[in-house]
């Protein structure tokens, strides 16, 4: 697990109308008082923090209050976040990896270039985020809603989506090179110039996906429904 890094400096923007300041404010997440913070939330509804570069790295911060929080570049390898309510909230160019996300709220936040490798993002709540281009390697999304989800070009590669819901999601020259869809729903999505090298579609449902262009070498597409499925002929079954 990756330490707290307390020794490295945040390098965090300073909000002038904040009711605490920025370092009591890192110093409440990393010690993970999450019932204090979310009082003051409270107590503050307008209060948007700004948390830009904070290092937080293996934070326990379960539960916690941070929508709308700007946490653009800030660093939460391995924090715990579950159940976090991160509604509107900026992450873009954050280090997320190996952090656990179960349950989490991230509806219409902004993961725009984050690194959520190895993140676990089971049962998140993801309606509206801005995910494209999203570094997700071996990520586990298995049985997440993650329909009509702008995901091209991210990283996917290993990642976990069995039972994921990915009706009309856009994964244009998205990696899913490995990645396990076995039982997922992509109907009506879009996966041309999508790289399927060895990834696992068993079951799968793919009626009216678009994969023109897709690589498909060593795919297993065994008990896949292609029904109305754009790109692909029976060659590369």
């Amino acid at each position: 697990m990756t330490g707290m890094h307390d020794d490295v400096p945040s390098r965090a923007v300073s909000d002038s109308a904040a009711p605490i300041s920025l370092d009591e404010a890192i110093r409440m997440l990393r010690s993970g008082f999450v019932q204090a913070w979310n009082e003051l939330r409270r107590a503050e509804p307008d209060w948007k923090p700004v948390l830009e570069g904070v290092r937080i790295g293996g934070a326990q911060l379960g539960g916690i209050d941070l929508r709308g929080a700007l946490l653009v570049r800030a660093y939460l390898v391995d924090a715990v976040l579950e159940g976090a309510d991160l509604r509107h909230a900026d992450l873009k160019h954050a280090t997320l990896a190996a952090a656990d996300l179960r349950r989490a709220h991230l509806e219409s936040a902004q993961l725009f270039h984050a690194n959520a490798e190895g993140v676990d993002f089971r049962g998140a709540h993801l309606a509206g985020a801005a995910m494209r281009d999203v570094y997700l390697r071996g990520a586990i999304l298995s049985a997440t809603d993650l329909s009509g989800l702008n995901l091209s070009w991210t990283q996917l590669g290993g990642a976990r989506l069995d039972r994921a819901n990915l009706c009309a999601a856009n994964l244009e020259e998205a990696d899913l090179s490995e990645a396990v869809l076995d039982g997922a729903d992509l109907t009506n999505a879009i996966l041309r110039g999508a790289d399927l090298t060895g990834a696992s579609l068993r079951g799968a449902k793919l009626e009216g996906a678009d994969l023109t262009g897709a690589l498909l070498d060593d795919a297993d597409l065994s008990g896949a429904d292609l029904t109305l499925v754009i790109g692909i002929g029976s060659t590369q079954v």
